[in-house]
């Protein structure tokens, strides 16, 4: 009785709430209109229709007739099995009819939902190939026609085995705690670039990335867009050569981020679902997902799974991973700990590595005529390519053999005009759906062949070191001209090329022959060298190069006084080789390098600076103990061994692209060079490691003279260990000699930088000329002011982290090392 009088108090309520409501009062006033017959039809009619959709006790009879079905359950991390009841024999969630005709526990209404056979007791089938059969999908509402049931990308078997919920894809860890509101989880808060990623102009790149980060696009760069599926706030990190990045990704159903990466060097992509060091919630679920796709750029071709540049250097990507669940265990751990994947990955997320691969054709020999057999053509300059098969073919002869790293080509037709090449084609085949093909050409014999080449693009005359020169000249043994054979050093100012040295052609004679006669040498390759000594003076001079400096200022590249008789100082020089007509009238052909040199600092220690590594180093703590922070050298020799290994741990820190060599005290150095000095004797100013003289904002004389306070040094080690807790830093103590010298070394490489024109306070972002540091001085940086505080850091150096991105520029600018890129 009491269920009558609910029934009729709602019915009550309704019919208040809907003549509310004007179409429903137009029809109470069409019913008024109405004979009473038809008014007592209309009531007896709404009674028998409710007496057929509900009993007394108000449940619904008609569930059975619905024609869809819905795979969506309460959201649970752990979905299991439903308990089965005890009346039909079917789990407890399943209200419809229990009818069962072929009896393989799956409900007729079910299979008849999901396209099954009601007549064949099939419930072991696997139709989707999930790895879960008919009836362990219907036991957990998962639809048996698709193996991903929820559309994550992770399989229904999968999921279940894993403790995940197979009908949603959006099974998120609750959201992290951001104390301060910025967007940003407290546990991201300290690390190098923490922004979220924000894509406010809808192009895919993260706008701080886009800002200060992201190079230019260029022929020697690509574009690929990465499609992160997380359940916890995480980082997308990637790593090519020695550039590393990182960007936060909050939880996400699908975050689209497009990144641009260099040609030529392979790249590693990775999740990364909290930072080192960081505790991780025991016993949670870490569900992500990662998907590389290329984005081409005019002039760049996708070629099945290779993206091919302009250039011909190819970027093959290679997925090592895209799902992976971890579990986070007991004992707490600083990393995530993989236990169920795909397969096997080398982060604690979905790892995936972009290959770069490139491959060029070599061929010494030229063809005469018809007939000739050209060869080898060989497939030289392997880049990433070891493992992949070669096909050869040309339509101007046949190649033997037609596959493999060599080849030759016998001639059958000639070009029909000279403006066609002889060619040949060499195709690679990457996988079985990634080919590339390059064209190489075969030279014809002529008095117009004329080459050369260098033992090195970049060598030393400071540390004695020669430039070997290789020339070929034109002809063969039956058609020869003559001429003379010059080789001169130049440099670059704005405005002109001056004279810098000649290469000897004659080094029997006493005197430098500038000029060789070529009348019966054509068709051979001569060998010369030059030892780098200039044979003028020049002074001070601008490059046309120009530096634009983040402050507004731009300053042109320095190129030094050169000094006759010594050797060349850095950054460059040019080396022109020409061959000259019989009346030095007329220049036949011309070939020109570029070579650079680098600048030169020589590390030396004082006698006593032995004997303070060789020192261990107490601190006191807070009740009285001791604690060995640094355990010293076993002695003094092996501390002396130590300081000679100096140049080795500080080139740990250097970026590879500034061209700068490091030598210890031995190593004999002449003509320009900067001195740097370790001294066991305290700093005269307080809180001062190091200091250089004679700054130069742009290495314009590359002399210099720089002190290291080691005394300062060893005792800021006790500093480090007393301010480890403040600043978050972990590491183990007693330290060994080996993190005495990284700490030396960083510091030689701060001092060194000033000395050669870090940081310029009207270029970079530095102080003010009384204190040349970075801007922001957060300790996180080579050239801030405090330089960096965390010991951990010290002893795992990186060449580009700690490198403000304008600074490592400007040193790249002042030295380069490689011709592309700064010239």
């Amino acid at each position: 009785m009491n269920g009558e009088w609910v029934i009729l108090i709602w019915t009550l309520i309704s019919v208040i709430f809907l003549v509310k409501i004007p179409s429903v009062r137009e029809l109470f006033a069409n019913v008024r209109k109405m004979s009473a017959i038809g008014i007592i039809c209309m009531v007896l009619s709404l009674g028998f229709l409710a007496n057929v959709s509900y009993t007394k006790d108000g449940v619904s009879t008609n569930e059975t007739t619905s024609q869809t079905i819905s795979l969506s359950v309460e959201n649970s991390s752990t979905p299991t099995q439903s308990s089965t009841s005890t009346r039909t024999g079917l789990p407890d969630f399943w209200k419809d009819d229990p009818t069962d005709t072929d009896e393989d526990g799956i409900p007729d209404l079910w299979e008849k939902w999901t396209h099954g056979n009601r007549a064949i007791a099939d419930g072991d089938l696997d139709r989707d190939g999930d790895g879960l059969t008919d009836l362990e999908e219907f036991l957990n509402q998962t639809d048996p026609r698709t193996a991903d049931t929820d559309g994550d990308s992770f399989s229904d078997a999968f999921e279940i085995a894993n403790g995940m919920n197979p009908v949603s894809a959006e099974d998120f860890i609750p959201i992290e705690p951001d104390t301060n509101h910025n967007g940003v989880p407290d546990m991201w808060e300290q690390i190098g670039y923490s922004d979220t990623f924000h894509d406010a102009n809808g192009n895919g790149f993260d706008d701080t990335y886009e800002r200060y980060y992201i190079p230019a696009a260029s022929d020697d760069n690509f574009d690929v867009l990465v499609d992160v599926y997380t359940t916890r706030s995480a980082t997308l990190n990637w790593t090519s050569g020695e550039n590393r990045m990182t960007i936060l990704i909050l939880p996400t159903t699908g975050t689209f981020v497009k990144i641009r990466l260099p040609f030529g060097s392979d790249t590693e992509l990775y999740l990364q679902s909290s930072p080192y060091g960081t505790d991780l919630p025991s016993g949670e679920l870490w569900k992500s997902r990662m998907r590389i796709s290329f984005v081409p750029r005019t002039g760049q071709n996708l070629n099945g799974n290779a993206l091919i540049s302009s250039e011909g250097v190819i970027a093959h990507k290679v997925v090592n991973v895209e799902n992976v669940i971890v579990r986070f265990p007991e004992p707490l751990s600083a990393r995530g700990v993989q236990t169920q994947s795909l397969t096997s990955g080398n982060s604690d997320g979905p790892n995936t590595d972009i290959k770069a691969g490139k491959f060029e054709v070599f061929c010494a020999d030229l063809y005469h005529g018809v007939g000739d057999v050209v060869g080898p053509l060989t497939v030289t300059t392997l880049l990433g390519m070891e493992s992949a098969t070669y096909d050869w073919s040309s339509t101007y002869g046949s190649m033997s053999p037609d596959s493999g790293s060599e080849s030759w080509l016998t001639v059958t037709r000639l070009p029909a005009s000279q403006d066609e090449k002889m060619s040949v084609v060499t195709t690679a085949e990457l996988d079985s759906q990634s080919h590339v093909a390059i064209t190489s050409i075969v030279e014809q014999c002529s008095q117009r062949m004329f080459s050369a080449s260098f033992s090195t693009d970049n060598f030393s005359p400071q540390l004695g070191e020669t430039l070997g020169i290789g020339v070929t000249l034109p002809g063969c043994i039956h058609e020869i001209n003559p001429g003379w054979l010059e080789i001169e050093v130049v440099r670059e100012v704005i405005g002109a090329m001056q004279h810098v040295a000649s290469v000897d052609m004659d080094i029997s004679t006493s005197t430098v022959d500038r000029y060789l006669d070529t009348s019966t040498l054509g068709g051979q390759t001569l060998p010369f060298a030059w030892d780098g000594l200039a044979q003028v003076s020049l002074p001070l001079a601008d490059h046309p190069d120009v530096f634009n400096g983040s402050k507004g200022r731009s300053i042109h590249r320095a190129m030094p006084s050169i000094e006759a008789d010594e050797p060349v100082p850095p950054p460059f020089c040019t080396v022109r080789v020409r061959l000259w007509n019989l009346g030095k009238t007329e220049v036949l052909n011309e070939y020109s390098e570029t070579v650079f040199i680098p600048q030169v600092v020589k590390i030396s220690f004082l006698s006593n600076v032995p004997s303070l590594l060789a020192t261990p180093l107490v601190y006191t703590n807070a009740d009285n103990s001791a604690t060995i922070v640094y355990a010293g050298t076993e002695d003094e020799a092996a501390a002396e061994q130590i300081l000679l290994d100096m140049p080795r741990y500080i080139m740990a820190f250097m970026p590879d692209d500034v061209n700068i060599r490091f030598v210890n005290a031995e190593q004999p150095v002449s003509g320009s060079y900067t001195g740097f000095f370790l001294t066991k004797m305290p700093s005269p100013i307080d809180d001062v490691l190091g200091a250089c003289f004679g700054l130069d904002q742009r290495n314009s004389t590359p002399i210099g003279l720089g002190v290291i306070y080691a005394y300062d040094t060893h005792e800021t080690i006790r500093e480090y260990y007393r301010y480890r807790d403040v600043v978050g830093d972990v590491f183990t103590v007693p330290l060994s000699g080996s993190a005495f010298a990284n700490l030396l070394a960083l510091i030689s490489v701060h001092e060194v930088a000033h000395a050669l024109g870090l940081v310029d306070p009207d270029v970079l972002d530095a102080f003010s000329i009384e204190d040349p540091h970075n801007l922001n001085g957060a300790g996180q940086n080579i050239m801030d002011s405090c330089a960096m505080q965390r010991m951990s850091d010290i002893l795992s150096p990186s060449k580009t982290r700690y490198w403000r991105r304008n600074n490592r520029h400007y040193m790249e600018f002042c030295l380069p090392k490689k011709k592309w890129g700064f010239l």
